[in-house]
């Protein structure tokens, strides 16, 4: 199947508008709250990893 580029980008900017618009009824205040939460999980994880390689 072989799609136009034009076509294609107007097909990518319709998904990432539709994924704006579903992060805003989310509510910016959750997605802030679950990018923290990730980051700090990461850390951690990143810490445990760190700290078995020390002690290997």
């Amino acid at each position: 199947m072989f799609i136009v580029p034009g076509e294609r980008i107007r097909r990518r900017t319709h998904e990432s508008k539709i994924g704006v618009v579903f992060i805003c009824s989310l509510g910016g205040e959750a997605l802030v709250v679950l990018f923290l939460n990730s980051l700090a999980l990461f850390a951690l994880f990143h810490r445990l990893v760190l700290l078995s390689e020390v002690s290997k």
